[in-house]
């Protein structure tokens, strides 16, 4: 079921039977019983099952195909783990994405299989942002949501009393392989903030006790203070007021950002892949015939706006459309 607030445009709580009947399932797969402060090994004891919390954040794009909901659920929800999707999406209806992400609007309806199958804690289809992105870069948004995602997390944890371990920050458009592995194989410290072997903002592994210090860093403190931008928060991003200059990439601020706090940075290997709109996919294949080269690097910072003027072109509905290059 769906509740609203003030702030909140949907958000999925899960019945008490559907809670409990999770729970259950969740005891019998790690091989636990409830005692009277939660979940126990048998014998006795703490358990030390880690507590996750996923936040998606970012355009839905694909996340309403099952190819893309079943392999989110699958990667990102371990077996030897306890988690909890969280939500921080924008379904394009007030806002429009960059040239190769989501063209048109998704409607909630649309994602109702894969709100069943993740069963989020909280939902939240269009998170307040500042008027400009920070440091001129569009995708700087992303961590405007995740520091939105992560009071959600906070929010939910005053409730249930039991902190999480780690953060896991995910687009929503991703596929995995389809291998599930157990966190403990990962062996991840909590000193360090673990980046994808892809573009390494895709899926970012965050120890929790940091989360919002190296979110605020990120999101809230560069829009207050744009002089971090070029060349504050650490000397190799250079960032001018249009999004261009030396290391200006959002990637680039999750290291700067963990740089500057002092963590570790590294590697992990649960790597995903972007499952692109229909309507992306034709016009990366356009600007690449077009320009004979990398049409990442043509279609970097462009929104649809900057772009169709540029090119006489318009993008169709999530799923498809013509785009002309």
């Amino acid at each position: 079921a769906c509740t609203r607030d003030t702030h909140t445009l949907c958000v999925y709580m899960p019945s008490a039977h559907e809670h409990s009947r999770r729970h259950r399932r969740r005891r019998r797969r790690l091989g636990l019983k409830a005692g009277p402060s939660g979940l126990h090994p048998e014998g006795g004891g703490r358990s030390k099952v880690p507590r996750i919390a996923v936040c998606l954040v970012g355009f839905v794009r694909t996340l309403s195909e099952p190819r893309v909901y079943n392999a989110i659920e699958r990667a990102l929800r371990p077996p030897d783990a306890s988690v909890d999707f969280f939500g921080a999406v924008s379904l394009g209806a007030n806002e429009s994405d960059t040239a190769k992400g989501q063209w048109g609007t998704v409607r909630h309806s649309d994602l109702k299989a894969a709100l069943a199958v993740l069963r989020p804690r909280a939902w939240e289809e269009h998170v307040p942002q500042a008027p400009k992105a920070a440091c001129g870069l569009s995708c700087m948004r992303q961590y405007e949501r995740l520091q939105r995602c992560v009071s959600m997390i906070a929010k939910q944890e005053r409730l249930s009393g039991a902190r999480y371990d780690w953060v896991v920050k995910a687009r929503p458009d991703l596929t995995f392989g389809p291998r599930r592995q157990n966190f403990s194989a990962m062996r991840l410290r909590d000193n360090t903030v673990y980046k994808d072997t892809a573009a390494g903002d895709m899926v970012v592994y965050i120890p929790r006790k940091h989360a919002e210090n190296l979110t605020s860093l990120m999101a809230s403190r560069l829009l207050k203070q744009p002089g971090m931008c070029n060349g504050g928060l650490v000397a190799w991003i250079k960032c001018d007021g249009s999004g261009a200059g030396p290391g200006c990439k959002c990637n680039n601020f999750l290291t700067g950002a963990a740089t500057a706090l002092r963590l570790n940075k590294a590697r992990h290997r649960n790597t995903p892949a972007i499952a692109r709109t229909a309507a992306a996919e034709e016009l990366i294949r356009a600007v690449r015939r077009e320009t004979h080269g990398d049409p990442m690097r043509a279609l970097h910072n462009k929104g649809q706006a900057e772009w169709a003027r540029a090119h006489g072109g318009t993008g169709g509905g999530s799923g498809g459309g013509r785009v002309k290059a």
